[in-house]
Formats: C-alpha cells, structure tokens, sequence
C-alpha cells in the first residue's frame, strides 16, 4: 500500500479474542469506541495493529489470540489510500500456520507483508518506553525501523538468528561440550548485521532528535529534552570492525556466562530532561 494517509473503511474479526463474528464500517471522519472494563476495546485495537506488525502488541503467541474453542482466527480489512485495497491475516492453531492475502494474491513471506496496513497504536503500555528497562526503547526502534526499511528488517531476523545461535554455542562451550572455535563462527554474521542495526539507529536518532525536543516543547516542557543513542560498543569509525572485535574480547567471559553481552541487543536509547535520564524521574 503507498500513499500518505490511509483510510481504514471496513474491519471483519473471526474467532479473534473475545470477537466470534465481528464486522465494522469505519467513518472517514473517525469513530470512538466507548465500553465498559473487559468488552473488548483493547481487542479491536490489538486487531487492527496486528495487521501492521504480524502479531501481538500485547506479546501473545498467536494461538492465545483465538477466541476460547475456536481452530484459529482471521482478519479481514478494507483500507484507501491512493487506492483501495484489501487485507486479511489468517492463523490455524493446529499447523500453527499464518497466511497474509494483499488485494487476493497470498504472501509467501511474512516479511514482505510487513506494514501493509500503516497505523498508529498508543497505549498504557506505552509508557514503558520511558519508564521502562532497555528492552522496551530497543523494541520501539527495531517496530519503527522494520516498518520504515527492508534492509533493517532483514538484518535484524539474520541478527537474532545468528545470536540464538552463538549463545547455545556459548552454552554448550561452557559445559564442555563444544568450543571456542564453534562460538566463533557466529561472530562475522553479527557484526556485519549488527553494524547495519548500529548505523540505522543511529541515523533515525539523528533525524529524530530535533523533532523530539521540539514536540516536548510544544506541549509545554521548558527544560532540556534530548534523545541519543547509547552503545556499550565503540563504533564511531567501523561498526563492524568494532563489534567482532568486541565479541572476540569477551568471548570466554561469555562462555563462562552463556549469554552474549556485547551488540546491539545490549544498546539503549537514553532520554533525558535537563541531562536526567526520565526514568530516573
């Protein structure tokens, strides 16, 4: 879907949560959903968004997603943007399988259905971002930049697999029952995808900052509101060259710890009032 604004006129939700058989005509204008505790607002909220990002916002695994004795759950949209498409996502609890229709041709790769559905979802949790640990800025960054660029997307699916797989190596080493030489062979895969997670943080950061000041501003903040990047590695001049150096230093503490302690899935994005982190706050 291109265009920049994008109109959702129709949703339908099968067997999703609490939503046996749901269908929703959307005014261009906008619409409220009002209701008391535990009806389902949240629900037609986490639907609608799943369709962006493919899964829970909420962290459930699909299965937990369909309603109480159904076999899956589907979704169905019809959205405009320069033009009108339509969207649906399917899951069958027991293949586990999940299948993604753009305008009825079925999407081989899940990645590339990735965004189809451009939408905004705010919510309680949301404050997390500021309040809570690394993780939750990590997770922000890794959302925003896999909607907005393929190469990130990309290099960050290689980069998670590569570090599942270096850290079972570091587990296996550490209880005799591999190498040193085994945990290695993962370290060029990350250095090279977690240089570009590195770098493309680092840019969205630096595009960002300014208007992150400037919003605080005019909602009324009067102090010092800034945004960086925070990288335990050094990567100013090669991010690459700095990472497999990193993970060649401190392998055999890694070893002895079985987790892998240096990269971008250590890194943090630090948000501070008047150089005071806002967590500390």
């Amino acid at each position: 879907m291109t265009g920049s604004r994008a109109w959702l006129t129709r949703a339908v939700f099968t067997d999703f949560r609490n939503f046996e058989k749901t269908r929703l005509d959307l005014p261009e204008a906008g619409l409220a959903i009002i209701g008391e505790n535990g009806q389902g607002k949240t629900n037609l909220l986490e639907a609608i968004y799943y369709m962006q990002v493919l899964r829970s916002v909420r962290g459930a695994r699909d299965q937990d997603l369909a309603r109480f004795g159904a076999m899956g759950f589907h979704l169905g949209f019809h959205a405009i943007t320069d033009s009108s498409h339509d969207l649906s996502v399917g899951f069958e609890a027991a293949g586990k399988r999940k299948r993604v229709t753009i305008d009825g041709s079925v999407i081989t790769r899940l990645s590339d259905a990735f965004g189809a559905l451009p939408s905004v979802m705010f919510s309680p949790r949301d404050i997390q971002m500021i309040a809570g640990p690394p993780s939750e800025r990590r997770r922000f960054l890794d959302l925003v930049l896999s909607l907005s660029s393929r190469r990130y997307l990309r290099s960050l699916q290689h980069y998670r697999g590569a570090l599942a797989r270096r850290n079972a190596s570091l587990r296996e080493a550490g209880r005799g029952r591999g190498s040193e030489a085994a945990v290695s062979i993962w370290e060029p895969a990350l250095a090279e995808h977690g240089a570009t997670l590195i770098c493309e943080r680092m840019s969205w950061v630096g595009r960002r900052r300014g208007d992150f000041s400037a919003l605080a501003a005019a909602v009324g903040e009067s102090g010092e509101l800034l945004m960086a990047y925070r990288s335990a590695t050094a990567v100013d001049a090669d991010p690459a060259s700095a990472l497999a150096e990193s993970f060649e230093k401190q392998r055999r503490m890694d070893i002895k710890r079985g987790l892998t302690h240096s990269g971008p899935h250590r890194d943090d994005l630090a948000l501070t009032l008047n150089g005071r982190e806002l967590r500390l706050f």
